[in-house]
């Protein structure tokens, strides 16, 4: 007992020294807090927390991905068409129904490594107490983009917004994104999930 207490003592102090969480730190107290990190550090370490407590409970999921705000410069050089349909998805939700198994569940580490981008840095990632605030810069061939991601979570729900902005290439160039991803658990998988309209 008195050398678990001096564990966390010594984890305290570590993290008031620099500032970042650690693997063990975030076993304990499932809070993630890193800065210039890369998304293998991250993974590691949110799969850390997800052993102090499962994040999101396994079953069938239900939400939508809602585009809020789209910004593309080069707008006017874009096939009519897609200008269109670019901006008739504004404020448009599309309905989602998935399937989280307990093995998804509990690997959070390949979760993030499924959703893994190239050449790409986490600024800051903070998973706390329920609330997650993360900015990522990439590099995509040779533009450079900017990404934020804010929100909450639970074990039932989550509620994540996140921003994009950055150079482009082609004949767009720089454009900025904004959309919001909510779901929420409704009971056991059915096996229809990830079908259109998942019914």
């Amino acid at each position: 007992m008195q050398k678990a207490i001096w564990a966390l003592a010594a984890t305290a102090i570590t993290l008031t020294a620099c500032g970042n969480s650690t693997k063990e730190s975030a076993a304990v107290t499932g809070t993630v807090s890193l800065h210039n990190a890369s998304q293998a550090q991250v993974a590691e370490q949110v799969s850390a927390a997800n052993g102090a407590g499962a994040l999101m409970d396994p079953g069938r999921w239900e939400g939508s991905v809602k585009f809020l705000d789209m910004q593309v410069a080069g707008m006017d050089k874009l096939p009519p068409a897609i200008a269109a349909h670019i901006k008739a998805q504004m404020g448009q939700g599309t309905a989602f129904a998935s399937c989280l198994t307990p093995e998804d569940a509990a690997d959070a580490k390949r979760a993030f490594a499924e959703h893994q981008q190239g050449d790409c840095t986490y600024d800051h990632f903070t998973m706390a107490d329920g609330t997650i605030d993360a900015a990522m810069t990439c590099h995509v061939g040779t533009a450079l983009q900017k990404m934020t991601l804010t929100g909450s979570y639970s074990r039932t729900d989550y509620r994540i917004v996140s921003q994009a902005s950055g150079g482009a290439d082609g004949p767009a160039g720089p454009m900025s994104m904004k959309m919001e991803m909510a779901a929420h658990r409704v009971g056991a998988c059915t096996g229809t999930e990830d079908k259109p309209g998942g019914k």
